[in-house]
């Protein structure tokens, strides 16, 4: 075996050491480590190749076609030959990734190259049937020309062979499955195409070297493996071409063969080696060993037409020189691939281990009550300080304001419109009263505007409009406004429709009164659907807040329950909230009342100056010339009023019936500012704050934490979710993996070599 390279570099041999070590931490998912994989369609001579690199014999019998990739690692070493057969197992029968993959020793180390042939068919049969213990199949063998029955027919897992000889050459090699075109069966067919796909992943990594086996005896563009490598390296950067069995290529055939290796055809950046292998016969012949297939290779290419290629072209024959060329790209492509390498370990590490740390810790059973209280009183902190305000405004604060808002607004557009007119004198002066919110309302003030205007243009921050979203579907915004139109004629018509008895020209208390509980009579209507939206508010809120909380146990029952206590104590609070809310609407709607005198008072002298002011505008008391047109016609009317009004007993003046609608006003005034304050202290007294206060109490003795509850119960409600556990397993995996990539690498910086 004569492939060695005494001239490889110190330094490369340590880049080898470096980059077979980050491959052994099975790194390959996160990390492009350099590697050569060896490509090809079945029965192009890939194992052919590896036996020439390797100077062992590969499976050949039929049934055992490769199935799983093999990786080769060739070691230049001091000590005698060795060969040591590993299966790396990451991939369960269904040829999904493992949660734990492992490495497995398939037995003791060879010290016979004619004994890997065996191993390596053990082996495949035990990756291939991965419901059976591994090593139950060393020894075990099949009799030739036996297809065995396996399991599966195909697998990701990787056998490797850690080959040692003072005669090898520093490579490593990653054999993939040969690429099938026909298939016998629906089975066969889902293997070519796991087959095409692990090609295809391998071969794309920029970090990947494509060794593109091609037979000399078939067309060189109708060769699939030379399809694969121009999808995966269109421009031939990183492929070499391995042309084998020329010596069946008849005579006049290899003159074009001549031109590809020359570069006159199908040019490679990293050209093309041909490599002359046993024939079927010398390989059955008894004692034919490794160095007579390489003394049979170089004395092929001593004759025609390769002795007469150029000095150049002659170092591309032999698989010597294709060893030598492997070795040298290998290096190069560690070297200049080490420095992203080590960064990407680094950078990864970093992130895995944030990861892992914002990930819920895991609960051992006897801290599991503990663990509970702790997790129970950072939910119930968390709902205080967003029930405050403190935290997330937009998921509570912020809807409340807009709620509140709202619960004025719908209020301010209940207040009574007043038109101090009778409807005879609206028809006789063309007077247009709209009925609705477009009703003029004389009795608007500046302050009251300037409360209503900024309640109106009022809105929080929320650019998406989700909270404008969710207002409209609560029973404040949906609510009809009722309407309490009054004027001249409709006083009235109350006053003459009242049984009860009075002295001319007096107005009894009780008929202002009733008039006054009307104006305020829906009051209880907006209390109740600002409670009720409340209620909504707040129990969205709990659940978004126990949810964010308690995701990772979302396959336990764990959030369930803390979201059903947390929903009856808002219901409990709710109840109690509303018996006050109920005693208020009972006070406005029962007993008319204010000591805010004062107020009331300049508000009813403002109303009534501004009402016969607007009346004064409409009607002015100037009289025009009785002998007039105008005069006669108002003379007339003017007497058929008075008649009408004798009629009606019409004993009560204007002034009184405008001094009767101010009242009504200003008291509804005076309810509107007190109302709408105690309505929203109530509820953030009485119900918001208690739900806050009583959180972590209620929780704790509902779930037994303040009581009885065992360790064992504690722990089954804090069992975590399957997808948490499973990432968690994930990034313990992945960290384990990058710490002994991370570990390797500081060897390797520090020169610490020890097993190189």
């Amino acid at each position: 075996m004569y492939l060695t390279d005494d001239k490889q570099s110190t330094y490369g041999k340590c880049l080898r050491w470096l980059n077979d070590h980050l491959s052994s931490c099975d790194i390959q998912n996160y990390i492009d480590t350099p590697t050569i994989s060896i490509i090809g369609s079945q029965s192009t001579g890939k194992s052919s190749v590896l036996e020439a690199l390797s100077g062992i014999a590969f499976p050949r019998a039929s049934g055992t076609c490769t199935r799983c990739p093999t990786e080769v690692r060739l070691f230049n070493a001091s000590e005698e030959w060795s060969c040591v057969v590993t299966l790396r197992i990451d991939r369960d029968a269904s040829n999904q990734p493992l949660e734990k993959p492992s490495i497995v020793k398939f037995g003791p180390a060879l010290t016979k190259s004619d004994e890997v042939q065996e191993r390596i068919k053990a082996a495949q049969r035990a990756i291939l049937n991965p419901d059976k213990d591994p090593l139950s199949f060393i020894g075990s063998k099949v009799e030739a020309d036996q297809a065995p029955e396996n399991q599966i027919s195909f697998s990701e897992n990787t056998i490797c062979l850690d080959i040692r000889g003072k005669e090898l050459i520093d490579l490593s090699l990653v054999d993939l499955p040969g690429i099938i075109a026909t298939t016998g069966g629906a089975e066969d067919d889902q293997s070519v195409d796991l087959i095409k796909e692990l090609v295809k992943k391998r071969i794309s990594k920029p970090g990947c070297l494509i060794l593109m086996t091609i037979t000399m005896t078939d067309d060189y563009q109708n060769q699939i493996g030379v399809k694969f490598a121009q999808d995966a390296d269109p421009k031939y950067q990183r492929t070499l071409g391995v042309l084998t069995k020329p010596d069946i290529v008849q005579q006049d055939d290899l003159s074009e063969w001549t031109k590809v290796v020359e570069g006159k055809k199908f040019p490679l950046l990293h050209g093309y080696y041909v490599l002359k292998n046993p024939s079927s016969a010398q390989l059955k012949k008894e004692g034919y060993s490794h160095k007579n297939a390489r003394d049979d290779e170089k004395g092929y290419f001593k004759k025609e037409p390769w002795h007469s290629l150029n000095a150049g072209t002659k170092q591309r024959l032999g698989s010597k020189q294709l060893g030598k060329q492997l070795e040298k790209l290998l290096e190069k492509l560690i070297q200049d691939k080490l420095p992203q390498t080590i960064e990407t370990v680094r950078k990864l590490s970093a992130e895995t281990n944030e990861e892992l740390f914002h990930l819920p810790k895991e609960v051992p059973e006897a801290a599991a009550i503990q663990h509970l209280h702790m997790l129970l009183q950072k939910l119930s902190a968390d709902v205080k300080a967003t029930l405050r305000g403190d935290e997330k405004p937009e998921v509570f604060a912020l809807p409340l304001k807009l709620l509140a808002i709202l619960f004025r607004q719908k209020i301010y557009k209940s207040r009574p419109f007043f038109q101090p007119f009778t409807k005879d004198e609206q028809t006789m002066k063309g007077i247009k009263i709209k009925i609705g919110d477009d009703v003029e309302d004389l009795f608007d003030d500046e302050e009251l505007a300037s409360d209503y205007k900024a309640a109106s243009e009022s809105k929080p921050e929320d650019e998406d409009g989700k909270l404008n979203k969710w207002i409209k579907k609560g029973e404040i915004y949906k609510m009809q406004v009722p309407q309490y139109n009054l004027d001249l004629s409709t006083i009235q018509n109350i006053l003459n429709d009242c049984a009860l008895e009075r002295l001319p020209g007096n107005i009894s208390w009780e008929i202002k009164e009733r008039m006054m509980k009307k104006a305020v009579k829906f009051l209880p209507d907006f209390s109740s659907n600002l409670l009720k939206d409340t209620i909504g508010l707040l129990k969205s809120t709990v659940k978004l807040v126990t949810n964010q909380h308690l995701d990772s146990f979302s396959n336990s029952l764990l959030c369930g329950r803390v979201t059903e206590i947390l929903l009856n104590l808002i219901d409990e609070e709710g109840d109690k909230c509303s018996m006050i809310l109920d005693a208020i609407n009972n006070c406005e709607m029962e007993y008319i009342y204010s000591m805010n005198e004062h107020y009331y008072c300049d508000k009813v002298k403002f109303y009534c100056e501004r009402t016969l002011e607007k009346r004064q505008q409409e009607l002015p008391l100037s009289k025009p010339d009785p002998n007039s047109f105008q005069g006669v016609i108002q003379h007339v009317q003017a007497q058929a009023a008075t008649q009408k009004g004798a009629e009606n007993d019409v004993d009560i003046s204007v002034s009184q019936q405008i001094q009767i609608a101010s009242e009504i006003r200003a008291y509804w005034q005076v309810a509107f500012k007190r109302f709408t304050d105690y309505v929203r202290l109530v509820i953030q007294i009485k119900l918001i704050k208690p739900i806050g206060e009583l959180c972590l109490d209620r929780l704790c003795e509902s779930m037994g934490v303040y009581g009885n509850i065992t360790s064992a119960k504690a722990h089954a409600l804090l069992r975590e979710a399957d997808e948490v556990r499973f990432k968690r397993a994930d990034l313990q995996l992945r960290k384990q993996r990058l710490d002994k990539a991370s570990a390797y690498i500081e060897k390797f910086q520090n020169g610490d070599f020890e097993d190189m």
